[in-house]
């Protein structure tokens, strides 16, 4: 469930392209020890969930995370073990990109109300407040599809994607490469 925090062990599924798929350090993780993973949940014969959390390393050990502190930001359905995307990063807007796959379902890739065969872009650190009614993330307001309404999910970037593992964001310019 978005934003909660998880009480109680999970499994990571590593059957075929699934496991850890992204890593991104939140851009201000020297003073909030934010970090934020991609990974799949669930037994090797499902039912399995594609899972963006964040993180924060531990109070008592700067080299270690605390895995009680994990606070879920986005848990989607998988009906299948490939085509799961996975990468991470945060762009030059301060922004945290993520790719998703279409899970071998092509359609899905083309539906706007539905995350899978997308790459999002959300704001993890939205503006200073009491951190216990933050929701953990919101939608950027120049995202293409940010107040369409209509069940469109806000968070989506682009879409159409089969399987977008890896991207890049460039350095001096911003521009997106999947």
């Amino acid at each position: 469930i978005q934003g909660q925090v998880r009480a109680t062990n999970r499994e990571l599924s590593t059957a075929n392209e699934q496991g850890l798929l992204g890593l991104a350090f939140d851009p201000d993780y020297a003073q909030n020890g934010w970090f934020y993973v991609n990974y799949t949940e669930g037994t090797f014969f499902g039912p399995w969930y594609t899972v963006v959390a964040r993180y924060a390393r531990s109070p008592t050990d700067p080299d270690t995370a605390d895995p009680a502190s994990e606070v879920i930001l986005i848990d989607i359905p998988q009906p299948n073990v490939v085509h799961n995307g996975g990468q991470l990063a945060f762009g030059n807007d301060g922004y945290l990109y993520i790719a998703i796959g279409d899970n071998r379902i092509a359609a899905t890739a083309q539906d706007l109300t539905d995350l899978p065969g997308s790459l999002l872009r959300i704001d993890v650190n939205p503006d200073p407040g009491p951190p216990a009614i933050l929701p953990p993330y919101v939608i950027p307001p120049d995202n293409p599809f940010a107040n369409t309404g209509g069940g469109v999910r806000a968070e989506i970037y682009a879409y159409g994607f089969r399987n977008p593992w890896r991207f890049s964001l460039d350095a001096q310019t911003g521009e997106l490469f999947v």
